[in-house]
């Protein structure tokens, strides 16, 4: 019997409806993520306070209905949060990049982007993520 692959938990925070629905499909398409998916901040922040410990990374939007992704990534490292944290967004100017990154992103990829390269980049981060805390992926959560 072969053992059932571990899911890696993502935060998904977009608030257009189509291109939130295309990241769930993508990130759940092979089986690696499980997605909690959320059109604004206040519902994200609801999902932190239940999901928060066992999250593995976040994909946060920029420009949302009630605040900043940024804002959101920087209340997230205050909290104490240091689950890999990749920004996405229409602004591409080198100072909204810059902004994103000081905000505590550990990544910014500007829209309009390939989902391959979505999937690598959090690839990427959750294996980088993983050996330096020491912990599976899954165990980002807040620093004790």
């Amino acid at each position: 019997m072969k053992a059932a692959a571990v899911q890696s938990p993502i935060l998904l925070l977009e608030n257009n409806a189509d291109v939130r629905n295309l990241l769930v499909e993508a990130l759940t398409d092979n089986g690696a993520f499980t997605v909690h998916a959320a059109k604004t901040i206040s519902e994200a922040q609801a999902l932190m306070a239940e999901h928060g410990e066992s999250l593995a990374a976040a994909v946060l939007d920029v420009s949302l209905p009630d605040g900043d992704g940024r804002q959101f990534c920087a209340s997230l490292r205050r909290q104490g949060f240091h689950l890999p944290v990749i920004l996405l967004s229409g602004l591409s100017d080198e100072d909204d990049v810059v902004r994103g990154l000081e905000a505590g992103a550990d990544d910014y990829l500007a829209k309009p982007f390939s989902i391959a390269e979505l999937l690598a980049r959090i690839a990427a981060k959750l294996q980088h993520a993983a050996p330096r805390a020491g912990l599976m992926p899954g165990h980002l959560g807040p620093a004790a």
